[in-house]
């Protein structure tokens, strides 16, 4: 999470940052994640 506020906080103002501890194992089918692009 430092990482990713301090890599925000160069394009702009980082307000909040959140820590999902133990995370549901339902969350992926919740949230979409980007596929790697492969090249054929």
């Amino acid at each position: 999470t430092d990482a990713g506020a301090t890599a925000a906080g160069r394009i702009g103002e980082v307000v909040s940052v959140q820590v999902i501890a133990r995370p549901h194992e339902d969350l992926g089918t919740i949230l979409k994640t980007k596929s790697p692009k492969t090249s054929n």
